[in-house]
């Protein structure tokens, strides 16, 4: 699409090439557009050229692109101080989270200190029961032992004293000083 209003030369890259109404590219703002004045051949060489004569310019305006809106640059300046606050308060969450689990950590391992004296108590007692209850069971063998002794005696001694008797029961017995 042609450029309306493009005249006299134009600047591609480090070369100046005559302007074309077909150049589609003549309007695009990286082309600058010069506007040369030829002189005219009837002129004295000393005289300049006439306005008439020239190729009517226009003044460039300031460019728009540099000019940043105050809002977009106040915006801009929000969210820079907003994303600074953010990232202090992350490096102090993160200060916090490492002094807190510096502290979990010493209770941890103060809570696993104690954990280990319990189950070493834990295991002296389980040992101290082992030792006891096998104590209880050789004195209950013992015992039975003994009962079984006691009641052998009894038996051979009833016996004895049935034989002495004679084995009737509605007799009367000897004394038992004269059994011996």
């Amino acid at each position: 699409m042609p450029c309306v209003g493009c005249q006299g030369w134009v600047h591609l890259g480090s070369s100046l090439q005559p302007f074309s109404p077909n150049h589609t590219d003549a309007c695009d703002p990286n082309y600058e557009n010069i506007a040369l004045a030829f002189r005219d051949p009837a002129q004295p060489k000393g005289r300049k050229p006439g306005l008439g004569k020239q190729a009517p310019t226009r003044p460039r305006p300031p460019s728009e692109s540099a000019q940043v809106p105050a809002w977009l640059q106040r915006s801009i300046m929000s969210l820079s101080l907003l994303l600074s606050l953010l990232f202090t308060f992350c490096i102090i969450l993160s200060a916090l989270v490492l002094v807190k689990n510096l502290e979990m950590s010493r209770e941890m391992r103060g809570l696993k200190r104690e954990l280990s004296n319990i189950s070493s108590s834990v295991l002296e007692c389980q040992e101290e029961q082992r030792i006891g209850w096998s104590k209880v069971q050789k004195d209950i063998r013992e015992a039975t032992k003994s009962i079984g002794t006691v009641r052998s005696r009894v038996e051979a001694g009833k016996e004895r004293l049935e034989m002495v008797t004679g084995g009737a029961l509605g007799r009367p017995a000897l004394h038992p000083a004269n059994l011996s």
